[in-house]
């Protein structure tokens, strides 16, 4: 085996060390000194150093990729999944509350219950089905909007039966 061969042959050790069982290079070293002679290692040292620079910086690049990833797709989910503001909810909870002389109610025209504040949710404890819930018009996933004039307040088998559709008839 020349010297080329052997040097090959120590790249091949040193990645699959490294990468795969993930040793330190003093191990890495130790896996070389076997296959090569005294006056080959200390030249391997430096690329054994080298390899292990760029694994490192692999997996930092692998790292702060992955984290970017990450924030863009919670940045996607907020801006396709955003609600109503505090402000257009309690309008829209005033709006209904003013046309339905005091009360809450459905505004699903073939439902038109009288609906309740929700309730904390408890692991275990089913929602009750005249539950308040507000609800996009045009959902957000068809182009609706955060706005008041998109706002309505539903129960909650009305908004589950509707889901991102067209409000369907109820009950």
């Amino acid at each position: 085996m020349n010297k080329n061969q052997k040097v090959g042959l120590a790249v091949i050790v040193i990645l699959g060390i490294t990468s795969l069982i993930g040793c330190n290079p003093n191990e890495a070293y130790g896996q070389i000194s076997k296959l090569l002679g005294r006056e080959e290692q200390e030249e391997q040292v430096s690329l054994i150093e080298r390899i292990n620079r760029d694994t490192l910086e692999r997996k930092n690049r692998q790292k702060r990729d992955k984290l970017e990833w990450e924030s863009h797709q919670k940045e996607l989910i907020r801006a396709r999944l955003g609600g109503f503001s505090n402000r257009v909810k309690k309008k829209a909870d005033q709006l209904n509350w003013e046309k339905n002389n005091g009360k809450y109610r459905c505004d699903n025209p073939s439902c038109n219950i009288e609906v309740f504040p929700a309730k904390k949710a408890r692991k275990g404890v089913k929602q009750p089905p005249n539950q308040k819930e507000r609800d996009h018009i045009i959902p957000k996933a068809d182009g609706g909007s955060n706005k008041i004039d998109n706002a309505q307040i539903l129960c909650l088998k009305c908004n589950r039966k509707k889901g991102t559709g067209e409000l369907k008839p109820c009950c």
